[in-house]
């Protein structure tokens, strides 16, 4: 339901959409979503889902415009729009406000979006559990997922986590499309766990596979690394292709995925992965490694699930 009063009611041309809730990480996610539509050459939708007693069991109207709650969700959007436009002057920027459960509303509004921006923590709606809105959002977002994290103007390549999976191949086609875009070199980076050691006095084998701190073989043959190598090249070989300006370079590692990750984003300006993988990326979306990813992450994440529909575009 479009607030009354509400900016920009066809939502045809909002590729990108962002999800506020009068926070900072929403106010900076807005700033990020704008710079994304930039990129794209396309337009900006912000929402606010606005949530309230009945929403769980009737689509009631939003109250009347002089109520304190209207005017509070007004007041959450109009700065919102404000650090878009502030971050993109020239960005398109159309606003809305509805009400209901904010998971169900963003499947339903992501449905026309080339992409969902999200903050890392909130209020509000969000604020019991922004990890879990971000995690299921990935899940089920019909189009890609970005994560607004760690530091400020975050600079380097295009991180792309690789594990040969089909999650993957569509995360490698939405990283070079966005290395594209922002003329920036991409790295993927393909990390094997490493095999386990000697258990500890008293842990079982099958204690020990779960245990992730206790000793490990971390090192790797020629062998190993061959094979590692051979599945990082293949993830991106066909998209080396179909984006030779991009400059592509691969990287292996045998290490816990979760910490390889994070320190692996501090030196990126992105982090892409697919929603879910095989190997160390068994359970992504709904394990302790996304969790440690929008945690931790030292960089904006952007998660990709394979069957949604990736339209990177270039600038008018």
């Amino acid at each position: 339901m479009t607030a009354p009063g509400a900016q920009g009611e066809d939502r045809g041309e909002s590729r990108v959409l962002v999800a506020v809730d009068g926070s900072e990480a929403g106010a900076e996610a807005a700033a990020l979503a704008a710079r994304e539509a930039r990129l794209r050459g396309g337009a900006l939708h912000v929402v606010h889902v606005l949530a309230w007693p009945l929403m769980a069991t009737a689509r009631m109207p939003l109250p009347p415009p002089d109520s304190a709650l209207h005017q509070q969700a007004e007041q959450i959007v109009t700065d919102a729009v404000h650090r878009a436009t502030e971050a993109e002057p020239d960005v398109e920027v159309t606003w809305q406000i509805v009400i209901g459960q904010p998971l169900r509303e963003l499947d339903v509004l992501a449905q026309e979006a080339d992409l969902l921006v999200l903050g890392s923590s909130g209020r509000g709606a969000f604020a019991a559990a922004v990890g879990s809105v971000a995690v299921h959002m990935s899940a089920s977002a019909p189009c890609p997922v970005l994560v607004h994290r760690g530091r400020e103007a975050p600079e380097g390549p295009v991180l792309l986590a690789v594990d040969g999976s089909e999650d993957s191949d569509a995360a490698a086609a939405f990283a070079f499309a966005e290395a594209g875009l922002r003329g920036a070199p991409l790295v993927a980076l393909h990390v094997s766990p490493p095999r386990p050691g000697p258990a500890p006095a008293g842990m079982s084998a099958m204690d020990a596979l779960l245990f992730e701190d206790y000793p490990r073989d971390t090192g790797r043959d020629d062998a190993d690394r061959a094979r590692d190598q051979e599945v990082a090249e293949l993830a991106i070989a066909a998209h080396r292709k179909t984006h030779p300006d991009v400059r592509a370079s691969v990287r292996t590692e045998r290490a816990h995925v979760r910490p390889a990750l994070i320190d692996a984003s501090a030196d990126a300006q992105l982090l892409v992965l697919g929603a879910r993988g095989r190997g160390g990326f068994t359970g992504l979306l709904l394990g302790s490694v996304s969790q440690a990813l929008l945690q931790h992450a030292q960089c904006p994440l952007t998660v990709v699930r394979r069957d949604t529909a990736m339209t990177a575009r270039t600038a008018a």
